[in-house]
């Protein structure tokens, strides 16, 4: 009786045979999801989008520094930097070329992040759109847009 019910409980206890995972995928793994994101009209996931990329570029900056040669760590973060080179540069260089945003207040902080992503890329294709915004801009978006030129002219 006893062994009835310890085998009775335990089976009860299982858990079903197909589950889901505790953790849902999230719908952005990938630098190319990231920048889709950048390139849809909502405001907010744009915002989202850059300061993901900006972030995400950082980590990858910092582990292609400090990992050891031939490190998988290393590669890994060389091939994601490769992919950030490829597809965020367009996109970037696409926003601070786009002056017609119905949301101003938001375009900038995007303007600004991609700046940043530019600035750490040092995309010197970006450089002359980069050159023409910031004459167009004024107060701390102009500072900021020149610090970017200026690192990726490489004087810091």
């Amino acid at each position: 009786m006893l062994l009835h019910t310890f085998l009775l409980g335990a089976a009860l206890a299982a858990p079903p045979v197909h589950t889901k995972p505790a953790v849902a995928n999230t719908p952005y793994e990938t630098v190319e999801d990231w920048i889709r994101e950048l390139r849809k009209k909502d405001p907010a996931k744009r915002l989202l989008a850059a300061r993901t990329i900006r972030t995400e570029l950082r980590v990858a900056m910092r582990q292609s520094d400090k990992a050891p040669l031939g490190s998988l760590r290393r590669d890994e973060a060389l091939a994601r930097l490769d992919d950030f080179q490829r597809h965020g540069v367009p996109a970037c260089v696409d926003h601070v070329n786009n002056t017609d945003d119905p949301h101003p207040a938001n375009a900038r902080r995007v303007l600004l992040a991609c700046a940043d992503i530019l600035a750490i890329l040092r995309a010197t294709e970006a450089l002359p759109a980069i050159e023409r915004r910031t004459e167009q801009e004024r107060g701390r978006v102009q500072r900021r847009l020149r610090k970017a030129a200026r690192m990726i002219e490489g004087d810091k």
